[in-house]
């Protein structure tokens, strides 16, 4: 699912910041008189806000993208490391039809387990605020496993051409795509259970007033009557 593991995820976003803080220093402590008015404007104005931006956001980004390779690690565990022993865990070996059914797999899931909170669409909140974050949210979390299926296909059909030197320039390009969107829809899938989880929190503050009715649980469940003919 991912194209790289959580080790190799690390190790490129442990640079990435670094280059970063090396960028906002350089910006913040760099003489005036080294650089144009222009120049200062583009590097105050443009880059300083962009950097801290990305410095501000990394964490969470870093968190989420790191667990997620983390727990694909786990799941995608192919390899037999030499003179080993045993099989890991979790070892399944790949199958020729096991790429884009394991896409279609994970979506189906996905949409019915969005689906389902789609139920309430109708129920009653407490306020329409909160009515239509429920709904947004139960359609993003619906929409984005269908979505991530369609890119992931792309994304490893694109893959099987890597040889091919004519297409490599496509291939990056796809491939980066990918991973871009791939980290968006996984932004919004989390912030969407976020909401609904939120939600249901926020809704036991102001039940509605069925929720306040006796019930009596002895005609819920079945049982024989016996008649007195006495």
């Amino acid at each position: 699912m991912f194209p790289f593991t959580a080790t190799q995820f690390r190790r490129n976003n442990t640079q990435f910041l670094k280059e970063l803080l090396i960028e906002i220093f350089d910006i913040t402590r760099s003489p005036c008189k080294d650089h144009s008015f222009w120049t200062l404007v583009f590097r105050w104005f443009f880059m300083l806000p962009i950097c801290l931006t990305f410095l501000g956001f990394f964490p969470i980004y870093f968190v989420i993208v790191y667990i997620f390779a983390s727990l694909n690690d786990i799941v995608d565990t192919v390899d037999v490391l030499p003179r080993a022993t045993h099989v890991p865990i979790f070892y399944a070996p790949r199958t020729k039809g096991e790429g884009v059914f394991r896409f279609v797999i994970f979506a189906i899931f996905g949409v019915v387990f969005g689906g389902l909170h789609c139920i309430g669409w109708h129920f009653a909140y407490p306020t329409l605020m909160e009515r239509t974050l429920w709904r947004a949210a139960s359609v993003a979390i619906t929409v984005i496993p269908f979505v991530s299926m369609l890119i992931m296909m792309i994304s490893f059909m694109v893959s099987k051409m890597r040889g091919n030197k004519e297409l490599s320039s496509i291939v990056n390009v796809v491939t980066g795509a990918a991973i871009t969107f791939g980290t968006l829809q996984l932004f919004l899938y989390v912030l969407a259970r976020l909401v609904l989880l939120g939600q249901a929190a926020a809704s036991l503050r102001a039940p509605p007033s069925s929720a306040f009715q006796e019930i009596n649980w002895i005609k819920l469940f079945p049982h024989v009557a016996s008649s007195d003919n006495a």
